[in-house]
């Protein structure tokens, strides 16, 4: 795939995803969809700020200084509520920032302008964490546990640790094909060979196991 192929895909994606300022679901459907990923970032950056789909980062860093220069230099944090509540203020008024990069210039902000901010209170001990790490476990334990692994399966084994069937075909997309290379010890591009003649995921919200196995035995295309 050259270049020009590549953006064209990138658009493509770009065209059919219901989220384009996702960047990460955006990214794991380009990978999905052949890009290289050493080129990911750059396509995301270059195709979505020409065609309008993202914002350019060197204008949301101005429009977030813009927010900072009208805040009061005088102004007292004494709870992290109140941070907050400056850092979700400035995200409204300034389109395509997120709440860390906006936590980020704030930050630096009120050090230039030597503004103490409370520290962030401690999540208490029955708040739940540790979710990505559970993400992580599910998909070596599935990889690991497997002579076939398939999407799907990884799909299966992913879903009842995140936020839906999205957030499971998004973290399958994204770290399947890695998974299956450094299983076999085949290079990206087999792997993204095989995936591709996978069926197509079944996304339902379900946590069952539904192991897609349409390969004979000593047949898996890895060996």
């Amino acid at each position: 795939m050259d270049m020009k192929e590549m953006k064209a895909t990138a658009l493509e994606v770009f065209n059919n995803s219901a989220t384009p300022t996702d960047k990460d679901s955006v990214l794991a459907d380009m990978f999905a969809a052949g890009i290289p990923f050493g080129k990911l970032n750059a396509l995301y950056r270059s195709v979505g700020i020409d065609n309008g789909f993202i914002v350019d980062p060197s204008v949301i860093k101005e429009n977030i200084e813009a927010e900072l220069d009208e805040l009061d230099a005088d102004t007292t944090y004494d709870e992290y509520s109140e941070v907050e509540s400056t850092i979700d203020a400035i995200c409204e008024n300034v389109e395509g920032a997120t709440a860390a990069q906006v936590t980020r210039y704030f930050k630096a902000w009120c050090r230039d302008n030597e503004i103490e901010l409370p520290k962030k209170p401690k999540a208490s001990s029955g708040a739940r964490t540790g979710g990505l790490g559970k993400v992580t476990k599910a998909m070596i334990e599935y990889i690991n546990g497997t002579d076939k692994p398939t999407t799907q399966g990884m799909y299966d084994a992913v879903l009842p640790h995140v936020k839906g069937p999205r957030n499971a075909k998004d973290y399958t997309n994204m770290f399947f094909v890695f998974a299956l290379a450094c299983k076999f010890g085949i290079s990206g591009e087999k792997a993204v060979e095989g995936v591709k003649a996978m069926p197509k995921l079944n996304m339902e919200d379900t946590a069952a196991p539904v192991e897609a196995d349409t390969q004979t035995e000593g047949d898996d295309g890895f060996e």
